[in-house]
């Protein structure tokens, strides 16, 4: 399954600007948002103790988060010469059980420019960003295109709307036991695979009375010492997702990875797999609420061939 990691690595040009537009304007207010959750850290089963409910990789929600995990986010919007500027800053806390043995870092940290005249509606952005679509009643993202980079969004070209953007991972990353990533201090397990990567994306293309569909291709290659130089990846993400089904909705994936490419169009496996390793996916998320009864289900099908 998909795991959103966490990074630490930002460039200095984006602390930079982010830094300087969060202060460049005592005239317009800072936006605040937050979010936080925790859950028990333990059950107990005949005269057994173990964590959560025990159904397996898949976190089911409804008290079955053991963790506690929470994200703190400013903004600060701005406007020069006509160009609105937005500045975002999101850090969070994550500790796997209820103790204190916690991981701090920057989940986000980017700044957002619109209304340059080569293309008035365009969105440019540069630094730590997420890009994800998830269905929350497993907490995975069958999307994940997030880290560090830059691009461009919202091109619009009549039926639906470009986005291009790139991303290089980091060649030192160190993950705790839940899959984070944590400061390399002697513990999780470290690689030096890097891995960048290119995202095209068209977005918002009408096909059907509140439906729309999503396409983003994707070209990975790793050039790092790590064992992943010069191999090469790519995938193909098609996504639908309906409005209005049964006071809910409907989402659709269809994906297909080659590579250093994760089948969520991320990097997979920490950037191990070579250009032979192929994966497909399929997925199927509904959600509804008729009257008072109301929930998500979701059927899934995946498939993965090393070479």
């Amino acid at each position: 399954m998909t795991t959103t990691h966490r990074t630490k690595a930002l460039s200095r040009a984006s602390i930079a600007c982010l830094a300087s537009l969060l202060g460049a304007s005592a005239a317009h207010a800072v936006d605040w948002t937050g979010y936080m959750r925790g859950g028990p850290a333990a059950t107990s089963v005949s005269g057994k103790s173990r964590q959560c409910y025990g159904i397996g990789p898949l976190k089911y929600r409804l008290g079955n988060e053991c963790d506690f995990y929470g994200e703190f986010q400013l903004a600060q919007a701005m406007k020069a010469d006509g160009v609105d500027f937005n500045a975002v800053l999101m850090t969070n806390y994550y500790s796997p059980q209820t103790e204190s043995n916690a991981n701090y870092g920057v989940e986000q940290a980017y700044v957002e420019m619109k209304g340059v005249d080569i293309a008035p509606q365009a969105l440019f952005w540069m630094g730590k960003r997420r890009d994800r679509d998830d269905v929350h009643i497993v907490d995975t993202f069958f999307t994940n295109m997030s880290g560090v980079g830059g691009g461009v969004e919202n091109l619009d070209v009549g039926v639906g709307k470009l986005g291009f953007s790139g991303y290089k991972a980091d060649t030192s990353v160190v993950r705790d036991s839940a899959g984070l990533e944590v400061p390399n201090q002697g513990n999780g397990t470290g690689t030096q695979n890097g891995v960048g990567r290119v995202h095209v994306q068209w977005y918002d293309i009408p096909v059907n009375p509140d439906g729309k569909l999503r396409v983003v291709g994707t070209v990975s290659k790793g050039d790092s010492q790590g064992g992943l130089k010069g191999q090469s990846g790519y995938g193909i993400n098609v996504e639908h997702v309906q409005d209005k089904f049964f006071g809910g909705g409907n989402h659709i994936w269809i994906q297909y990875a080659q590579g250093p490419t994760d089948i969520n169009q991320g990097v997979s496996d920490n950037g191990a797999h070579g250009s032979g390793y192929k994966s497909w996916r399929i997925v199927e998320s509904p959600s509804w609420q008729v009257g008072a009864f109301g929930g998500q289900a979701i059927a899934m099908y995946e498939h993965n061939k090393a070479p």
